[in-house]
């Protein structure tokens, strides 16, 4: 087998795995291994957990996962009454939860300047936090030529500048006062990869997200401190541990 060969068939194969089998995986490469060979979800046993967005949808199944291998919680999102609603099947699933192992801090992640307070109430409910989960956000579906600049700007707000600015406080935190120990968990889309026809503003702003997370993860690397991505599908929530 010549060079010219072997270059040929390391293409093929490379196309193989990241164009074609996460057609059938439902999730990236990546994630996929981390889900299969990772460390299993209840290893995060104990641990304390920020879900921003948790109100509904991926946040709030996610809340219930780990709940039943005791999480303590921090619950955010606009809406105290279905947050509060969360906070209780929490506790319904897991009895060995007490009322202070599940908190509600209601916040609207838009308000950069609420980031600090926020924070500073998780750790100071239990006394460290241990995985920033960044899950807020929201589509969108109309024609590239008529969307208003007003809806690129509120979609970049919630999907890119909010997560940036929140994560950005928690990585701080991590490295100063945490041992730079913690996770950053991003709630992202295969729009962010391939983009999506009629969501241009939703698409623009995950693949900007994903700039953005690249290279904190870099970044991340140099203090030993876990950044994880979450690519999301219909089909299931892989979580990868890495």
């Amino acid at each position: 087998m010549n060079w010219w060969e072997i270059v040929g068939i390391t293409t093929i194969f490379y196309y193989i795995t990241y164009f074609v089998i996460p057609w059938f995986i439902d999730c990236d490469i990546n994630l996929y291994m981390k889900e299969k060979f990772g460390r299993p979800l209840n290893s995060l046993q104990g641990k304390v957990v920020w879900i921003i967005g948790a109100s509904s949808g991926i946040g709030e199944h996610l809340a219930y996962e780990l709940a039943k291998i005791n999480c303590k919680l921090i619950l955010s999102a606009r809406r105290d009454k279905e947050l509060q609603q969360v906070r209780n099947n929490c506790l319904k699933i897991n009895l060995q939860l007490n009322e202070n192992d599940v908190k509600v801090l209601v916040m609207d992640i838009c308000d950069n300047a609420s980031h600090k307070k926020a924070l500073n109430y998780v750790i100071s409910q239990f006394d460290k936090l241990d995985i920033l989960v960044n899950n807020a956000g929201r589509s969108q579906r109309a024609n590239w030529e008529k969307i208003d600049l007003n809806v690129d700007k509120e979609m970049f707000q919630l999907n890119v500048f909010s997560i940036i600015a929140l994560s950005r406080l928690v990585y701080q935190y991590f490295t100063d006062k945490n041992s730079g120990k913690g996770h950053i968990v991003v709630t992202s889309s295969l729009a962010g990869i391939l983009g999506i026809p009629y969501s241009g503003s939703y698409t623009g702003s995950k693949h900007a997200l994903h700039v953005c997370i690249l290279y904190m993860h870099i970044v991340c690397y140099l203090f030993y401190f876990k950044l994880v991505i979450l690519y999301l599908t219909k089909k299931k929530i892989f979580i990868g541990i890495f």
